[in-house]
């Protein structure tokens, strides 16, 4: 019911895994498994059997989020929490744990929940308050992008009409 007992190998060897959605009463006959894994290597030639392994009770949790991405990874957040401003609430799933707190504490500003492509998102359009919504992962040194070249990845879903901006020298 925790799944604890949910693991991912391929040629008898443990996946580094991280289970981001786990609900065991989703609906009477199913349950509800969002799940991130890290296979080496995919070949486009030939099939790559992954097992997935469940419902050994005496099984203890094999997941390793860490792993799954690579050291130079500095943050990586789902953004599946429900959202109430509290402390370290959005988790950082990589190896620096820079969790991120909605709203910088001011409840206001929190996003929410809404359904994603996977599993589900944040909506931080919340105008309103007036304010665009936001979340706080703090100011680690490995933030400081200056003088150096960082690739940056998000799925994004706008509803907002662009709108013709003129920028002029005065």
């Amino acid at each position: 019911t925790d799944g604890d007992d949910i693991a991912f190998a391929k040629d008898n060897v443990w996946l580094p895994h991280e289970i981001e959605v786990f609900n065991y009463t989703y609906s009477p006959t199913e349950s509800q498994l969002v799940c991130w894994v890290n296979i080496p290597f995919l070949s486009g030639a030939q099939d790559t059997k992954i097992i997935m392994y469940y419902g050994n009770s005496t099984m203890d949790s094999q997941e390793n989020p860490s792993a799954i991405y690579d050291p130079n990874t500095f943050g990586v957040w789902h953004l599946s929490e429900m959202g109430d401003g509290s402390l370290n609430e959005y988790k950082d799933s990589s190896r620096y744990n820079n969790h991120g707190q909605g709203g910088e504490g001011n409840t206001s500003f929190v996003p929410t929940q809404t359904d994603g492509m996977i599993g589900y998102a944040q909506d931080f359009n919340n105008l309103t308050d007036g304010y665009y919504d936001l979340i706080d992962c703090g100011n680690d040194s490995i933030f400081d992008i200056s003088g150096n070249q960082i690739t940056l990845q998000a799925w994004i879903k706008h509803n907002i009409t662009p709108q013709a901006h003129y920028y002029g020298i005065m």
